[in-house]
């Protein structure tokens, strides 16, 4: 049976790896910022969509929202959201002390398996630097 299994070689053999290496970096979804294996996400820029409240337990009771990603321009020197709806992400809070406002930019960490939410300004465009939304 395995007789019949043709041998990868040269060429074709680099080509399979680069498309590997190629996937592994871009992530399932194909987009360059879509699921990795667990552990391996890069942290990411994001923008709130809707408020994310307070934990009630920091183990037990964490608090999630939907978030957008943001992509940086090099050439702008400026962040802007993602318009696909496939760049939205669920995002948790764990903090008890810190609850977060519609529109608060923040950064997104890959934490054992989910994004967690990590903000130090009030909503975008408010001039705010408090990270209490509440």
């Amino acid at each position: 049976m395995a007789e019949n299994i043709p041998a990868l070689v040269g060429e074709q053999a680099r080509l399979v790896w680069q498309d590997y290496l190629r996937r592994t970096q871009q992530g399932s979804s194909g987009t360059g910022r879509g699921p990795r294996p667990t552990g391996t996400q890069p942290p990411i820029a994001v923008i709130l969509d809707y408020a994310l409240t307070l934990a009630t337990h920091a183990l037990t009771g964490p608090t999630w929202t939907f978030a957008t990603r943001c992509d940086w321009s090099v050439e702008e020197e400026e962040y802007t959201e993602a318009s696909d709806e496939v760049e939205k992400i669920k995002v948790w809070n764990h903090s008890e002390y810190a609850a977060y406002q519609p529109n608060t930019f923040g950064i997104a960490h890959w934490v054992d398996g989910h994004w967690i939410f990590f903000g130090d300004c009030g909503p975008a465009g408010s001039g705010s630097s408090s990270s209490s939304g509440a």
